[in-house]
């Protein structure tokens, strides 16, 4: 024991030279004892000295070793756009007002499988949809694939109508960055094309930021997955509504299995008004591809994602 208390006091002092700190100690309990200070942390169990110090460099010591205990937590600031419930100024909240929307996470089915018990008691008055967030970390946007997804992502968060991304008690979302290279952010929702921001989230502050809604360029890809839903407006694409990343016959295949459906929650719905309607046919319409499929196989999709690897 008298070992290694001397190798402890000898780490943390070094450490404390180096960084200017100052030293406090104290015998906890045989039960043993947490120590955290602001930028620090140690850890003992019974019987050892504690010895703790002030360090800014965000690291922790347990019986003499140095390990990483977390960075600093970011807000993720992000804007996006839905085209479907778009209406010209913001987007429309009939999910949520006519209480449709599942508090459960909705991600959990073909072809997201998504295991995460993300879950609410109510939603806030501003919330549009889920949507299902991945933070990838790659030096350029054509290589952030699925393998560069940080680890704790993809997470279903929620969108509010002016657009922001919101945790599920409608604040930003807290995040800890362990990039390496560059942060990328990936948009998936339910019968819209899968997005990926095409430059890195930039860091102002303590929050990492992206507006997709003011330039196609925004979106990887551009105009190939992505579109103009308004004058100088941009956002994600309508009509995927069996979310296989392209808007193509199998999607009005969906929709019309689905039609005449009132006051439920479907990936047909394209315009998220609760019902399946041929006001969801137009959306899909608009953006479905050029020929006709059953005489022609190698018709033209006009939109598909361009998520790496997706």
């Amino acid at each position: 024991m008298k070992n290694i208390l001397i190798s402890v006091f000898m780490i943390i002092l070094g450490l404390a030279q180096a960084t200017g700190q100052s030293l406090s100690s104290s015998v906890v309990s045989t039960a043993g004892s947490f120590y955290d200070q602001t930028g620090s942390s140690l850890s003992v169990t019974a019987g050892e000295t504690l010895i703790a110090f002030h360090s800014t460099d965000n690291h922790s010591l347990s019986a003499g070793f140095q390990q990483s205990y977390g960075a600093l937590l970011r807000a993720l600031l992000v804007n996006i756009l839905l085209e479907g419930p778009y209406n010209g100024t913001d987007m429309g909240v009939a999910l949520n007002n006519d209480d449709l929307l599942p508090l459960n996470q909705p991600f959990n089915i073909s072809p997201w499988f998504y295991t995460g018990s993300e879950s609410v008691t109510n939603f806030p008055a501003t919330v549009v949809d889920w949507l299902l967030v991945e933070l990838r970390d790659a030096d350029a946007p054509q290589n952030a694939d699925e393998t560069t997804t940080l680890v704790g992502w993809p997470k279903a968060l929620l969108l509010d109508d002016e657009g922001n991304i919101l945790d599920l008690d409608g604040n930003p979302e807290q995040f800890a960055n362990t990039a390496e290279d560059n942060l990328y952010i990936v948009v998936r929702h339910r019968n819209h094309l899968d997005v990926l921001s095409n430059g890195p989230l930039a860091l102002s502050g303590n929050s990492y930021t992206y507006d997709f809604t003011d330039a196609i360029t925004k979106a990887y890809g551009g105009t190939l997955g992505y579109k103009q839903i308004a004058s100088g407006v941009f956002g994600m694409v309508a009509g995927d509504s069996d979310a296989d990343g392209e808007v193509s016959v199998l999607d009005f295949s969906t929709w019309a299995s689905q039609f005449g459906g009132t006051g439920v929650y479907s990936k047909a719905d394209n315009d998220l008004d609760g019902e399946v309607s041929v006001l969801d046919f137009s959306k899909w319409a608009i953006n479905f591809g050029i020929g006709n499929p059953f005489s022609n196989p190698k018709f033209q999709i006009i939109y598909r994602s361009q998520v790496p690897g997706r």
